[in-house]
Parts: C-alpha cells; structure tokens; sequence
C-alpha cells in the first residue's frame, strides 16, 4: 500500500500524535525510498488500513494500541507523555467512556499494590455503599488503608464525585496494553501470585478453583492459544457485565514456556 503523505500536512500536524508518526514513517522512507506505509503498519503492529486512516486524520489512534506504538517508536519521555496526552485528547471528544485504557502514571499507581483493583472491584456490587468502614468489611482491607487509596484513585481520575457528592467508579472497564514490557504490570503480576499463594491455603476448596494444564504446541498454535486466552478474557467481561453483583472473585490465567529452543 502506498499512500501521500506530504510532510507539511497542516490539518495532520496539528495532533502531537500524528505529526510523530508522520516524522518516524518519514525518517525511515528517507533512508529507503521503496519503506512502504504496509512495512510501517507492520512495524508498529498495526493493520495497514488503520495506520491509512489515522495519518489522514479520518480516525484517531485506537486506545489499546497506545503503549505499543510508543514502545516502538521509543519515545523519550516527555514526548511520551505528549504523545499519549494528545491521543486521549482526540478518544475523549469521540469515545464514550465505557472502556478506558489506563495511562503510564495511572499504572504506576494502581499497579503497585494490589488493593486498588479490588477496590476499585467493589464499586461494582448491588448493595455498595461508598465508606471506608464498609469497604474494609467486604475486603479486610484496614479502614486506614482503604482511605488512602480512595484519596488516590480520586486524585488520578479513577473515581469521582457524581452530582451528589457520591464517589462513583470513571469508568466502567479498565485496560492496559498487552505484549509489551512494563515494570508496572510486571509488579501487579507478582502481587497477584502471592496473593493466590494466600488463597490456596486460606479458601475452602469449594470456594475456589486452581488448576494448570501442560502442553505441546507449534509457534502458530502458541499464537493461537493466545488469542484464545484474549477472546476468553472477553467472554468473562460479558459475564461480569451481564452478572449480578454479589462477591468479587479473580481470576488468574498464566502461559509460560518450560522448555527451550
């Protein structure tokens, strides 16, 4: 696929965003005339007709391909910061808040121990009431410990104080990007498999259920597996959609070679 793209696009330029996709895309045709925007696309893990619309400005940066696209384009940091600041800038005028890709700073922040995302969890259930006592009963979370991450996610935009002084949950869904490195995820990861450490010897095992299964696969079926685990992380977002909220539960799928090439 070819596509024009002059390098002094006012209407592209004017989104952070866009104008360093540009000037990467054009670096490298400068130095390779026959670099095609398909050869970019693919560099970047992106469909070609995506990347087509995006630099054209029809359509904005997908959420979930943020943190990919800045990992590739190895971004310095304040750039970084510009770039993801731009691209939440164009979703948020057209995006409805039903899903929401969560920031490098808001990672740092709700990654780092595990309490948030089950607090954040909490907001869900049907009889929810909005108080540290409350949620330190349903957790065993310390009510001191509750009340700093609530002071937390408030200041990172992760809940806020609806028209009557509630504090409701920003958004419905939260999600980060996959397959590439963070230290941020790689700590959450951590805590969640300390914390199934915990729950094996402390659930009864009719209230729970660890089991792992070892297999035998070829590099495209590896690549399908992993995409099966995707589609089944989406299958229980339904469920949790669709589900009344009684108990919050997690659940933990792992994939990880143990044998080598």
């Amino acid at each position: 696929m070819e596509l024009s793209l002059k390098k002094s696009t006012a209407s592209l330029t004017d989104q952070f965003y866009t104008s360093k996709l540009l000037e990467e895309f054009h670096r490298r045709k400068d130095k390779n005339p026959r670099y095609s925007l398909r050869s970019y696309a693919h560099f970047l893990g992106l469909n070609s007709g995506t990347l087509s619309s995006i630099l054209q400005g029809k359509r904005p940066l997908p959420q979930k391909d943020i943190e990919t696209v800045v990992h590739k384009l190895k971004l310095a940091a304040t750039e970084k910061r510009l770039f993801i600041e731009s691209v939440n800038k164009k979703n948020s005028a057209i995006t409805p808040k039903e899903s929401f890709y969560l920031n490098p700073d808001q990672l740092q922040i709700i990654f780092n121990e595990w309490e948030y995302f089950v607090i954040l969890a909490v907001f869900k259930l049907e009889n929810f009431e909005c108080s540290a006592k409350w949620i330190h009963r349903k957790t065993k979370i310390p009510i001191d410990r509750v009340q700093i991450c609530l002071d937390v996610l408030l200041s990172s935009g992760l809940i806020r104080r609806n028209e009557f002084g509630h504090l409701v949950r920003s958004q419905k869904a939260l999600h980060t990007s996959h397959g590439v490195p963070s230290e941020a995820i790689r700590r959450a990861h951590k805590n969640n498999l300390r914390m199934s450490l915990e729950k094996l010897e402390q659930i009864p095992v009719e209230e729970r259920d660890f089991n792992f299964f070892t297999v035998a696969l070829d590099k495209t079926r590896y690549n399908k597996l992993k995409k099966a685990i995707l589609k089944f992380r989406d299958e229980l977002s339904r469920l949790d959609d669709l589900s009344k909220k009684h108990r919050v539960y997690r659940v933990g799928v792992q994939l990880f070679p143990l044998s080598y090439d």
